[in-house]
């Protein structure tokens, strides 16, 4: 397997705020992936980017397959 995910802090908000955005291959669900990467992003945008606030949007769709 060569791709596990992938995340990132993107702009698309106002002010000093960012939105946390990430996705995981299905075969990678429930080893917590996503949840190693949001907390790091979370430590680099409060702590390093000194952000105000990260917001992470879902689809109720979005499920695993």
């Amino acid at each position: 397997m060569s791709f596990i995910g992938s995340t990132g802090l993107h702009i698309r908000l106002n002010g000093n705020t960012t939105e946390l955005g990430y996705c995981v291959n299905t075969k990678c669900v429930k080893l917590g992936v996503a949840t190693e990467n949001v907390m790091a992003l979370t430590k680099v945008g409060f702590e390093i980017e000194q952000l105000d606030r990260i917001q992470i949007h879902c689809a109720s769709d979005n499920i695993p397959i």
